[in-house]
């Protein structure tokens, strides 16, 4: 449901970059997101490459430490960050929209109040 609404926002704010932000790279593979996105995207975005998706917008994986906050991102979609790489994704300069998609829905409430 996260990447459909990160995907529906970009498509409407003609947008063309969703950027999914992962804790760690290494256990990204073995992620509920990763299965869920299939063998060759996983390991396509796990090479750094980016993933077309429709409409000509494009899905890139990253992590939090590799985030430049003078970098245009466009969308993000933020997936199971700790409270410290959430903030990291909030001081983004140039982000139209984050897409947070919290491990606990208390990491969620705690987001959303700020």
């Amino acid at each position: 449901m996260a990447l459909d609404e990160a995907y529906h926002l970009c498509k409407e704010a003609g947008l063309k970059r969703i950027v999914l932000l992962f804790l760690v790279k290494g256990s990204f593979g073995s992620s509920d997101i990763a299965i869920f996105l299939g063998p060759q995207v996983t390991k396509a975005l796990s090479k750094g490459e980016a993933v077309d998706l429709d409409d000509g917008i494009r899905l890139e994986f990253n992590i939090p430490k590799n985030i430049s906050k003078y970098e245009n991102y466009q969308v993000v979609l933020a997936a199971y960050l700790t409270d410290k790489d959430i903030d990291i994704v909030d001081s983004i300069g140039n982000v139209s929209t984050i897409v947070f998609l919290p491990w606990l829905e208390v990491d969620g409430k705690r987001w959303l109040s700020t």
